[in-house]
């Protein structure tokens, strides 16, 4: 959604992140994975980054504005309900991360609340992408 916002270094620590946060619950969904990818191919429009990340908390403090650290958590939460399945670990890891971003936990309620409608919508709109069968038509 807004990862090419974000500076060379900022992608590449927020796929530290997220590769993080998929392997918090010990299980990759299928959704989970295909959403990675999807955010991979989007670094082949950015610059790309000479920096790698070694530790959550350098990649963490990649994100030194308000802007890009809601953009990340926003991009999480995506994957987070990518799968329908977040609970567990995964709340437990951006409960965390907000709370080292600083993001108060109204602001983080209504980030959840739009990523949910979010993939509502899109959900919805996948439905117009599926051929029409005969039934349909008459």
């Amino acid at each position: 959604m807004f990862l090419s916002l974000l500076a060379p270094d900022q992608f590449a620590a927020f796929m530290f992140l997220a590769n993080e946060f998929i392997s918090s619950d010990k299980t990759i969904s299928g959704e989970e994975k295909s959403i990675l990818e999807r955010m991979s191919r989007e670094a082949f429009v950015l610059e790309e980054s000479n920096r790698t990340f070694e530790s959550h908390s350098d990649a963490a403090s990649a994100f030194d504005s308000p802007k890009s650290r809601s953009i990340a958590l926003l991009e999480l939460l995506g994957i987070a309900y990518a799968d329908g399945d977040y609970r567990g670990e995964e709340s437990k890891y951006i409960n965390g991360l907000a709370d080292e971003f600083e993001i108060p936990t109204m602001t983080l309620a209504g980030m959840q609340n739009w990523v949910l409608r979010q993939v509502a919508l899109t959900n919805e709109a996948l439905g117009f992408l599926i051929e029409p069968t005969d039934e349909a038509e008459g």
